[in-house]
C-alpha cells in the first residue's frame, strides 16, 4: 500500500512539475507507440500543454456524493467533469497563424483546436481501495493523452513530423498541408472509443505492475458516461450502472402526470453470465455460487481493473460499450452508480425516487437550480442506505437540462 501512495504521489509531482516544450517530440511520440499513455506521462521530456490540469467534480450541474454505508472502509471513487478540454493541434505548429486563416470548413474537428467533452465515471473498488484510488487519478490524463495522440495520428500528424519545420508563409494552403485530413463527427466518436479503451487497459497494466510487486488483492469497476455535444457513449467493466430518466406523460383519471421511466445502458458483468462463464471455463476457471456466482468462488464480477490473479482466469478489462446514443428532450438525467445503490433499490425506483425528490420544488425550473448541487445525489444514497443497502454507495447525477450543451444543440420536443 505504501509503495503505491508513492506512486500516486510521483504522478502528481511529475504533473505539477513539467515544463512544456515546443509540442509534442519525436521521442514523445516513440514513447506513446512503445508504452501508450503511461511512458509518456512518466517522460519528463515530453510535453503536457495540452493535458489541461484542473480540478475536477466541481461543476454546478455535476451531482455527486459517496458514503461508506455499513461497510468498514469505503473503496469507491467517483469523478466528473462536464468542461473537459483536449487539446487536438498541440504538436508544435503555431495555431494561432493557423487558425487566423479564414477557411470554411464544415467537418468535425476543422474549426477547433479542442475537443470539449464531459466525463462522468463511477470506479467500485474491492479488496481494497488501491485500484479505484489510482483509476480516478489517472483517467482523466490518460484519457486526454490517448485522444490527443490519436487525434495527431489520424490527422497524419505521425506520418510525415519532417513536414512541420517549414514555415507556414511557404505553403500555398498551410491549413490544408499540416492537418493532412479533417476529423468528421464519425471518426471524433471512433476515437474517443478507442481512447476510453486504451485509458481503461493502460490503468489495468499500470495498476496491475504495482499490485504484483506489493501483493496486492484489489481490483475496482469502471463505469464511464462521456458527453460529446449532444451525444452519449458509455463504457463498462463490472457491475456498476449507467442509466438515463427519461421523461414521459401518463394519463391518470383524465389528468397528465409526468413520470420518469428508466432507459438502462449497461449490462453487468456477473460470472454466470453466459458469454462471462464461457471465457472464464476456457481460461481454466470455474464459477461457484457463495451468496453469488463468483470466478474461482472468490471475485463476484467477471470484469475488473486490477485482480491481478484471477487475470489467468479469465477476467478481464476490457469495457463493454453501449453506442453512441443522440439525446433528446425527454431524457432529463443521467445517473452513474456503483452497485451499493441497487442492492436496495431498482433502476426504475432509482428514476422515480429522482422525480419524486425534484416534484417538492415549485416549477420546472428547479432541474436547473444550482443553489444545492448534490441534493438529488445526497438524497439517493441515503435513501437506498435507509432501505438496507449494506455496500458502499456512490453516485454521480447529472441533470441534462442543466447542461449547457443541452439547451443549445437539443430541441426541444412538445412533452
Amino acid at each position: 500500500m505504501r509503495g503505491l501512495k508513492i506512486l500516486c504521489i510521483l504522478f502528481g509531482v511529475l504533473l505539477s512539475t513539467i515544463i512544456g516544450c515546443n509540442g509534442s517530440s519525436d521521442s514523445c511520440i516513440r514513447l506513446y507507440k512503445e508504452g501508450g499513455a503511461p511512458a509518456v506521462f512518466q517522460s519528463p521530456e515530453c510535453s503536457f500543454e495540452y493535458v489541461r490540469l484542473r480540478i475536477h467534480n466541481q461543476s454546478t450541474v455535476c451531482q455527486f456524493a459517496s458514503i461508506k454505508g455499513r461497510r468498514e472502509y469505503q473503496e469507491d471513487r467517483v469523478l466528473c467533469d462536464l468542461d473537459m478540454k483536449i487539446d487536438l493541434f498541440d504538436v508544435g505548429l503555431d495555431t494561432e497563424k493557423v487558425f487566423n486563416y479564414k477557411i470554411d470548413f464544415d467537418a468535425g474537428s476543422c474549426d477547433q483546436e479542442y475537443l470539449k467533452i464531459g466525463l462522468a465515471a463511477v470506479f467500485d473498488g474491492h479488496g481494497g481501495k488501491e485500484a479505484s484510488e489510482l483509476a480516478v487519478q489517472l483517467f482523466p490524463y490518460y484519457l486526454q493523452l490517448h485522444i490527443s495522440f490519436l487525434s495527431q495520428k489520424e490527422m497524419k500528424f505521425f506520418e510525415d513530423r519532417h513536414t512541420m519545420a517549414y514555415p507556414l508563409e511557404t505553403e500555398v494552403n498551410p491549413f490544408e498541408t499540416y492537418l493532412g485530413r479533417c476529423l468528421d463527427k464519425t471518426k471524433t466518436k471512433e476515437l474517443i472509443q478507442e481512447a476510453i479503451l486504451l485509458t481503461i487497459h493502460d490503468i489495468d497494466s499500470t495498476f496491475s505492475q504495482v499490485a504484483l510487486k506489493r501483493h496486492l488483492l484489489a481490483g475496482t469497476t469502471a463505469t464511464i458516461a462521456l458527453l460529446m455535444d449532444n451525444e452519449l457513449v458509455v463504457a463498462n467493466v463490472g457491475d456498476s450502472k449507467a442509466l438515463l430518466c427519461s421523461e414521459k406523460l401518463h394519463n391518470n383519471e383524465g389528468t397528465s402526470l409526468s413520470i420518469l421511466d428508466v432507459v438502462e445502458l449497461t449490462k453487468d458483468h456477473h460470472p454466470d453470465r453466459d458469454d462471462e462463464k464461457a471465457r472464464i471455463e476456457d481460461s481454466g476457471g470455474f464459477v461457484t455460487l457463495s451468496g453469488v456466482p463468483r470466478v474461482n468462488g472468490i471475485l463476484a464480477v467477471s470484469r475488473s481493473i486490477g485482480d491481478v490473479y484471477l487475470k489467468r482466469y479469465g477476467v478481464i478489462s476490457e469495457p463493454e460499450f453501449v453506442d453512441w446514443r443522440l439525446l433528446n428532450a425527454r431524457e432529463v438525467i443521467l445517473v452513474v452508480a456503483s452497485d451499493g445503490i441497487f442492492e436496495s433499490l431498482s433502476t426504475q425506483e432509482v428514476c422515480t425516487h429522482l422525480h419524486n425528490t425534484h416534484s417538492q420544488a415549485e416549477d420546472q425550473k428547479r432541474w436547473t437550480s444550482k443553489s444545492e448541487p448534490s441534493s438529488l445525489a445526497e438524497c439517493l444514497v441515503n435513501t437506498a442506505l435507509n432501505k438496507g443497502s449494506t455496500d458502499n454507495l456512490s453516485v454521480v447525477v447529472v441533470p441534462l437540462r442543466s447542461y449547457e450543451w443541452f439547451l443549445e444543440n437539443v430541441q426541444r420536443e412538445s412533452i
